[in-house]
């Protein structure tokens, strides 16, 4: 019986932690690694200054940007102020990157973007003082 006990809360341990790798909110699953690598399951929505996208908490550890294949926006202010970002991945699946996505990036420097981008709104990598 103890076993069995066990072997449930190892199971049930699991689990929630695999459920947890991936933030669930009412945008799209995320998560930042231990590596500083910030993925985002979909498209983002958009956000606003005063209400930042959930990751924004996480800025000053986020070095790399990553939207997976298959998000076909990125949001206005969707990535702004990760102060930290140095590289972002946009697939080509995306097809419109939103007012201001990145704004204050400060040390982004690398940008691969998918071929798929149409439509770039204003502002979209103001202050991004490491792109060149």
């Amino acid at each position: 019986m103890k076993r069995l006990f066990t072997l449930f809360l190892c199971l049930a341990m699991l689990f929630g932690l695999t459920a947890a790798a991936f933030a669930e909110t009412s945008g799209p699953e995320w998560a930042v690694d231990e590596e500083g690598t910030l993925t985002v399951r979909g498209s983002t929505g958009d956000y606003t200054p005063d209400e930042p996208a959930p990751w924004q908490e996480q800025a000053d550890v986020i070095r790399r940007i990553v939207v997976e294949e298959g998000a076909t926006a990125i949001g206005s202010y969707a990535f702004a102020d990760l102060i930290a970002a140095e590289t972002a991945v946009i697939p080509d699946s995306v097809a419109v990157i939103g007012r201001a996505a990145f704004a204050s990036c400060w040390a982004l420097s690398g940008i691969s973007l998918g071929t798929g981008v149409e439509e770039i709104g204003a502002d979209a990598f103001l202050d991004c003082f490491a792109l060149e």
